[in-house]
């Protein structure tokens, strides 16, 4: 369970698009935060060809029963994770870009300090310790960033 967080298998070759009638369509809203700032998170659950999908967005999801739509995503523990989707019925989509960028940034600010703990300790062992846990995070960051990116994309060039 613990090497599947650190090491999930998913990689850009693994996004890809499913498209298809949308069927058993759930929907749930998860709120988190607190006085000062509120995240809000819109997810829906539905089938595509018998393929359980987990799509998950920043902004209220335009999908209803029946609707014709392609979601951008990869399997994970045999559900269709998605978040980006073209809905053919309405014609609207939303593909995740701001996400794609935060983790970017994060990736940057691990490096920044990994850098910075180098230069400032002297390359101590502890410190060479820090550091490689610190561009470890750095990369899951910028791996998670490029997935994202990678279905917004597929999304965007191969559908619309």
């Amino acid at each position: 369970m613990f090497r599947k967080l650190l090491f999930p298998r998913v990689t850009l070759a693994n996004v890809s698009i499913l498209r298809g009638k949308v069927s058993n369509l759930k929907y749930m809203t998860h709120v988190s935060g607190g006085k000062e700032s509120v995240d809000t998170s819109y997810i829906a659950t539905f089938e595509i060809n018998s393929q359980s999908i987990i799509l998950s967005c920043s902004e209220p999801i335009l999908i209803d029963m029946d609707d014709e739509v392609a979601v951008a995503g990869y399997i994970s523990q045999g559900i269709f994770r998605s978040t980006a989707y073209y809905n053919f019925s309405k014609k609207v989509y939303h593909a995740s870009r701001v996400s794609c960028l935060v983790f970017y940034i994060f990736a940057l600010l691990f490096l920044g300090l990994t850098a910075i703990l180098l230069i400032a300790s002297s390359a101590s062992f502890l410190a060479i310790l820090i550091s490689g846990v610190l561009a470890f995070v750095s990369y899951r960051f910028y791996h998670a960033g490029r997935v994202l990116f990678e279905a917004s994309h597929l999304i965007i060039k191969k559908v619309l």
